[in-house]
């Protein structure tokens, strides 16, 4: 017998139209009220006459699918990180994402007024606001999800070895990223950029030869 004509009878024993006609037929009427006693007797023989088909077999088969498919979710023990790294090749991995994303800049470097700026303009450098940065940014996250500037610079941080601290902020990050593809600073580092100021009291020119002074000298 076939799954849909098992199923299709399992639905029939329990669909009301069917449980009425066979209550009639035991009742001996052809219409009317059949009762809840023939009702009730009714169901149990569709029941029984749809459920027939599974005998030992088929239910030890049934039971040994469901062994094979069941996951079990063990809420109890907590995971042990073992190793933390990029998949497979690491190094390789690391190296396209970094790509991908300095591609993406120079795409786009004649379209975004902030990234304009950092390759064409770099007289105007002190004229870049938190506003053009987070324009970048949100453009950023709708082209490429996958570029979200901390995951580039986890990847720039091993091609470079770094091992300073890292930038807590998506907009940090970004900034310190489009310093290093434009050759600003010529491995990755991490800068602070707490609010606009941050850009008009500190050139970035300036910045980035503080940052390379302190890794000289520390």
């Amino acid at each position: 017998m076939e799954l849909t004509t098992i199923v299709g009878n399992l639905l029939g024993a329990i669909d009301a139209d069917n449980i009425e006609v066979k209550a009639l037929e035991l009742a001996g009427m052809e219409s009317g009220e059949a009762g809840e006693e023939f009702r009730r007797t009714a169901r149990e023989q569709l029941v029984g006459k749809a459920t027939a088909v599974f005998t030992g077999g088929l239910i030890e088969l049934i039971d040994r699918i469901r062994r094979d498919k069941e996951q079990t979710i063990d809420h109890d023990t907590l995971d042990k990180l073992l190793r933390a790294e990029w998949d497979k090749d690491a190094a390789v991995n690391a190296k396209a994402l970094v790509d991908e994303f300095a591609a993406y800049l120079t795409e786009q470097q004649d379209r975004i007024e902030a990234l304009k700026i950092f390759f064409s303009q770099p007289f105007r450098r002190r004229d870049i606001t938190f506003a053009m940065v987070k324009e970048l940014l949100e453009r950023l996250n709708s082209d490429r999800p996958k570029l979200a500037p901390l995951r580039v610079w986890q990847a720039c941080g091993q091609l470079d070895g770094y091992q300073g601290a890292h930038p807590i902020a998506e907009l940090s990050a970004l900034v310190a990223l489009i310093r290093r593809v434009c050759g600003m600073d010529r491995w990755a580092r991490a800068i602070r950029m707490t609010d606009v100021g941050a850009f008009r009291e500190t050139p970035l020119v300036e910045m980035s030869r503080n940052n390379e002074e302190r890794a000289m000298t520390g």
